[in-house]
């Protein structure tokens, strides 16, 4: 077969020596040749550089942690602790920013394969445990389940966005419980 094309990501792209404290992500724009990149310069640094293949623009995005939902259309941005967490479009450039889990408490985020929802299991300060589902872009609450007192993980979507599964333990013990939940889109 053909090789392999590699391109060394923080020399090419952003214009930066490569070291190994360095994280990137990356996602192709939907029927288009176009990507984006994120890259963490430094494990030490509150900061995240994006690159636009399509303008080669880089943006710094003053947060330390972004991650590229899985269809490339959005960023999800967190702070030093996680929580909050912002979401914003990839495109255009400096897109404004909208809150979509303003919790202090302990949050995991998973976006269902077509973008449109998110689920979020949370605990609690009290340690209740809740799963949810969140429409994008609007952040409107969908649906809400109570898990109790179990210490939940991040919540993972079949293919086809119709069950959501999570791991769950009571804090007194280590057997762990299975929660698949029937979602209705």
């Amino acid at each position: 077969g053909p090789e392999a094309h590699v391109e060394p990501i923080a020399p090419t792209f952003f214009g930066l020596p490569g070291n190994r404290g360095q994280l990137a992500l990356g996602a192709g724009v939907p029927n288009s040749q176009d990507f984006h990149l994120l890259l963490r310069p430094d494990s030490n640094v509150n900061r995240v550089l994006l690159f636009h293949s399509e303008s080669g623009l880089v943006e710094a995005l003053t947060v330390p942690y972004a991650y590229l939902i899985r269809d490339g259309r959005w960023l999800e941005l967190r702070g030093a602790d996680a929580n909050p967490a912002w979401v914003r479009p990839v495109d255009p450039p400096q897109s404004p920013t909208q809150i979509f889990l303003d919790e202090s408490d302990e949050n995991y985020s998973a976006w269902s394969n077509d973008s449109s929802q998110v689920a979020v299991s949370r605990q609690t300060t009290e340690g209740l445990n809740t799963l949810r589902i969140v429409r994008m872009p609007e952040t409107t609450l969908v649906r809400a389940w109570s898990l109790g007192r179990y210490v939940t993980g991040i919540p993972v979507w079949s293919p086809n966005d119709s069950v959501l599964a999570v791991v769950g333990y009571p804090p007194s013990s280590n057997e762990l419980a299975l929660f698949v939940i029937p979602v209705s889109n």
